[in-house]
């Protein structure tokens, strides 16, 4: 049972920690500390709350797995209650306080109070030493919760550099509670962050023990990064590792959950299309460069593309076609050639004069002839409106 042997993640995440860190080893927690509830991030499946199990190193006699504890926080007097001193605790290490501090924030609807911190991600980190699964994806997904979307970290730490020392606005409420050592600490958690985010925890989750045996908490984590716009972090590690641990059908959910999170995030920071239809079409169709709301349908694209291909990997064509058929119906979404050219590689017999196509191939065949020609119309009428545009703007400039 999962309760009977320590996770593979429980020794890995300490040292992961203790390299993140320059201050003392993390302090051992108070006894009484109660788990947070249950956090279910949006299009996850719901994932029933567990009794608390002990955590290891607790002196606690005959600690009995499965009783229930109480979710209510005991009073906390003399503890810290403001959401500005969460990033300290984090910082010390004193993970048990956070956690405690955090249920409280919860318990009095004060969450949205707290500013979002990439230190945050070392608390994930710690959840993983708890030994019951539904416990570590609810307190592991609550912190995440807590790092900032791609567009507010670039826009809060992009000055950090590993020369700087970060005094900034945001964080003004630290610079009373942290000594110059837990200030420098900071300042290079988030300077390691903006360059190569959540690096510590794919490390763990990817590299580390046997992922295959935590698929629920890897595709937890790739999830939440989509839905802060981490999409190309996680994407290509995630989807190699989950191809050959899912069914077909998991498989296939999980790849349209991550591209309806990943361009949700992306068309919510996207500058909004022009109203006008032709100037609309026309900034379709200028690309990624025009930083535009085509980000968002380049980013469609590209996930749809990648889909695609890891689905024909395993020869799953029925659910490579509902890709196919959903994007035929989206016209701000151009397929292009190369990827009718990868799908039919995958049906058609190399030796056409020694094997003939099944009647089963043959039909996908066509399948993929007829929305080829859907793709390129789609195509033919962006480039024409594109056309028009232009060529009425440069009318204009000639008047």
């Amino acid at each position: 049972m999962l309760l009977a042997k320590r996770p593979w993640w429980g020794i890995c995440a300490y040292s992961e920690l203790s390299c993140a860190f320059s201050t003392s080893s993390c302090k051992q927690r108070d006894s009484s500390w109660h788990y947070p509830p249950h956090f279910d991030p949006k299009h996850d499946s719901t994932i029933p709350p567990r009794s608390s199990v002990p955590r290891r190193g607790q002196n606690q006699t005959n600690p009995t797995p499965g009783t229930s504890r109480s979710r209510a926080i005991p009073h906390l007097t003399g503890v810290p209650s403001s959401p500005d001193q969460l990033v300290g605790l984090v910082l010390r290490q004193q993970f048990g306080a956070a956690e405690r501090l955090l249920v409280h924030l919860t318990d009095q609807h004060r969450v949205s109070e707290i500013a979002p911190h990439p230190v945050y991600e070392s608390a994930a980190l710690d959840a993983l030493r708890w030994d019951d699964e539904d416990l570590v994806l609810g307190i592991f997904s609550r912190w995440l919760s807590l790092v900032p979307d791609i567009a507010t970290l670039h826009s809060t730490f992009a000055h950090v550099t590993q020369s700087t020392v970060i005094r900034t606005t945001h964080n003004k409420h630290t610079a009373s509670t942290l000594s110059p050592a837990l200030w420098k600490t900071e300042h290079n958690i988030i300077a390691t962050f903006l360059s190569d985010p959540f690096r510590q925890t794919r490390r763990l989750l990817f590299h580390t023990g046997n992922p295959a045996q935590h698929i629920r908490l890897i595709k937890r984590f790739a999830l939440i990064c989509a839905s802060k716009g981490y999409i190309h972090s996680v994407y290509t590690p995630s989807t190699n590792l989950l191809l050959n641990r899912l069914e077909a059908a998991q498989f296939a959910e999980f790849l349209d959950r991550i591209e309806h999170l990943a361009v949700t995030y992306q068309r919510s920071v996207d500058p909004p299309l022009p109203t006008n239809a032709q100037q609309r079409h026309l900034t379709m169709s200028r690309g990624l460069s025009s930083r535009s709301s085509s980000n968002a349908t380049e980013l469609t694209r590209y996930l749809r593309e990648s889909a695609i291909k890891l689905l024909h990997a395993k020869n799953w064509i029925k659910y490579a076609k509902k890709v196919f058929k959903r994007n035929a119906l989206d016209e701000n979404v151009v397929l292009r050639d190369h990827i009718f050219e990868y799908a039919l590689k995958w049906v058609t017999p190399k030796n056409i004069s020694e094997t003939k196509p099944t009647s089963q191939s043959a039909k996908y065949i066509r399948f993929l002839q007829q929305l080829r020609k859907v793709e390129r119309r789609k195509e033919y009428e962006r480039v024409k409106v594109s056309f028009e545009v232009s060529g009425s703007e440069g009318g204009k400039e000639v008047v």
